[in-house]
């Protein structure tokens, strides 16, 4: 047996969050990218093609995602890490000697605030049901001696950029001729290149007063 609740709606507070969102590029200002436009890249394995835009510059590659296409039977995610690894050794500076080189890629992370629809309840009454398959989420509190319902949404209220860092190391390969010093990639780690914690949405708790913030995403 099921407990059902019927209410009648008195008012709903509807928060929107209309920020523009329009930072175009997570290379740093100051560096010189080789061209203004996306460059289109791909790479050829036995079952397809990947492909994706590119932007660069001497240590920095900015990925469009958007414009992903993958036609081999290996997944998305597999395929686009090996794109951008496959692009980072390709853009590697040729050292001949053993050296260590730092070739960034950026991307954008989008922060969200966490919005509530508030419902105020004036009726409440339990009603019995025999149909088991059916459940309900009773997700209603009591404020100020009043019944209320929230339901949560997340928006985009800001962005950050964020750097995945490959290091690179060259090693002497002799396998190949003339013999020559190759890079490979040693290590990766992720950074945080600007932050939405002082980000503001303009925007309180219509119940509590409180300011609603714009909550730092992490970096991919």
């Amino acid at each position: 047996m099921k407990k059902y609740f019927k209410y009648c709606i008195m008012f709903l507070f509807v928060f929107s969050f209309n920020k523009s969102i329009c930072q175009e590029s997570c290379i740093p200002p100051n560096v010189t990218v080789w061209r203004d436009d996306y460059l289109e890249v791909g790479l050829d394995i036995a079952s397809g093609t990947a492909r994706a835009k590119v932007k660069q510059a001497t240590d920095y590659l900015e990925f469009d995602w958007s414009t992903f296409e993958n036609t081999t039977y290996a997944s998305d995610g597999a395929m686009k890490a090996l794109l951008e690894a496959s692009w980072v050794l390709l853009n590697a500076p040729h050292y001949q000697m053993p050296v260590s080189f730092r070739m960034n890629v950026v991307s954008k992370s989008y922060c969200k605030a966490n919005l509530k629809y508030y419902v105020k309840l004036d009726e409440t009454s339990s009603v019995r049901c025999c149909d088991a398959g059916v459940t309900f989420d009773e997700d209603f509190y009591i404020y100020e001696s009043h019944t209320y319902y929230s339901v949560n949404k997340h928006v985009k209220c800001g962005e950050k950029c964020c750097r995945k860092v490959y290091v690179i190391s060259y090693f002497w390969d002799d396998t190949i001729y003339p013999a020559q010093y190759m890079p490979k990639i040693s290590g990766v780690y992720r950074e945080e290149m600007s932050s939405c914690s002082s980000e503001t949405t303009g925007m309180v708790d219509c119940l509590t007063g409180a300011p609603i913030p714009c909550v730092d995403s992490s970096c991919p």
